[in-house]
């Protein structure tokens, strides 16, 4: 334990405690972080998250924010451009569920995380998973349905399309948004 001013607010005590991940302590660490909180009373608490943690979350949340543009991109304009955007992020972020966790598991066993934060984590993971598959799953109904309604003055639908279109398409997409959306 270490106190300490602020500049400029002499008055003002700040005391750096060693990291807990829950309330119910393990190491001696925990249980001085514990007992300050408990005996001290104090006015506010300062947490540092794991870095690495938080980075991963925040390019999670940026693939998951750009697949909900794009689904509404898909269903304002009712264009089918970026159907295949749609499809490669939905697969990347997949991915990016997966590393999220095993990565989890790799702090947990380590001492770096809790259980308790691994359900909150999981609870992200998974909503971002479903938001990302319902993101893919509205912007192909709305192209579908967008096309059947157009097909007598078209004279096509998605099918014909996807089998003219060349899959290198999606492949170039997907490779793009994986190198984009590396975690640390």
């Amino acid at each position: 334990r270490k106190d300490g001013s602020i500049k400029g607010n002499p008055n003002t005590l700040v005391t750096d405690l060693p990291g807990i991940y829950s309330l119910s302590p393990y190491t001696n660490e925990e249980i001085v972080t514990r007992q300050f909180i408990l005996n001290e009373h104090p006015k506010g608490i300062i947490n540092i998250v794991d870095a690495k943690a938080q980075e991963e979350l925040e390019i999670f949340s940026r693939a998951v924010l750009r697949m909900l543009a794009i689904s509404e991109g898909i269903f304002r304009e009712e264009n089918a451009d970026s159907l295949y955007e749609a499809q490669a992020l939905r697969e990347v972020i997949g991915e990016l569920g997966a590393q999220v966790r095993k990565r989890h598991v790799k702090r947990l066993r380590k001492g770096k995380c809790t259980v308790e934060l691994g359900f909150l984590l999981a609870d992200i993971v998974t909503a971002y998973e479903r938001i990302a598959a319902h993101c893919a799953q509205i912007a192909v109904s709305v192209v579908q349905v967008w096309e059947e309604d157009s097909m007598e003055m078209h004279g096509y639908s998605i099918e014909s399309r996807e089998k003219r279109r060349d899959e290198e398409q999606f492949r170039t997409l997907y490779e793009g948004l994986r190198q984009e959306y590396v975690l640390p």
